[in-house]
């Protein structure tokens, strides 16, 4: 079965097994999703955006719609991402005519700590605290925007999030040897940047992240039927 196949089996029976969205995120997508976009769609936001949106992900969008059911709370609609408890237009620094620059997991927590105050240089606790404060406030925030500089996905597209600022990208920059991966966000957590790996250490793509989720969800819910 190609994608379109096995995603369709899938929904069949996770809409059977889950009526009361039980599935984590459920509740949010609830099975279904947003109208469904097409090639014409497709073409001009691809046009306007420099960039080339991988099949699957088409297919996802053209034959289900834009946006909805899908790992934890869903995938977003295109050019939309979570703010806060909203989904929202993207902000400026989404940038997916960019270059995709990464190639392997990074995270350079150092950028953080540039400047960091020590315990040890301070008489007391209160001491310490209080420096520590203005530290942030002079050098600490600074940090931490370099940090999500340093970090950016451009060349890629949110997908979706997992809550707490943790969220999944696709990458479309054709030019790139990640073009149609799946990509870790876990800045959100000092956690840097990383390609969604198989278990034998393979890369992920749209389709095997979807169907994946489907698989897990589906096994948990079954496994949790029999309890």
């Amino acid at each position: 079965m190609n994608f379109r196949e096995q995603f369709s089996h899938y929904l069949d029976r996770l809409r059977k097994i889950d009526s009361a969205y039980n599935a984590f995120g459920s509740g949010t997508h609830k099975y279904a999703f947003g109208p469904r976009l097409s090639e014409s769609d497709i073409l001009v936001f691809e046009t306007q955006n420099s960039c080339r949106l991988p099949e699957p992900y088409k297919t996802f969008l053209t034959e289900f719609g834009n946006g909805g059911c899908g790992p934890s709370y869903g995938v977003f609609p295109v050019g939309m991402m979570d703010s806060g408890f909203k989904i929202e237009p993207w902000p400026d620094y989404i940038k997916p005519g960019a270059a995709f620059r990464f190639t392997e997991a990074y995270n350079n927590e150092e950028i953080l700590y540039v400047d960091a105050l020590l315990r040890e240089d301070f008489p007391t606790e209160d001491a310490y605290e209080e420096a520590q404060e203005i530290w942030w406030d002079e050098i600490g925030e600074a940090n931490l925007d370099k940090y999500y500089i340093e970090h950016a996905l451009d060349g890629a597209i949110p997908i979706c999030h997992h809550g707490c600022a943790l969220r999944s990208w696709l990458v479309v920059d054709e030019k790139s040897p990640e073009f149609g991966n799946i990509w870790d966000d876990l800045v959100g957590e000092e956690g840097g940047v990383a390609p969604t790996l198989k278990k034998d250490g393979s890369r992920v793509d749209f389709a095997d992240w979807t169907l994946d989720w489907c698989a897990k969800t589906l096994e948990q819910l079954e496994t949790n039927q029999e309890s």
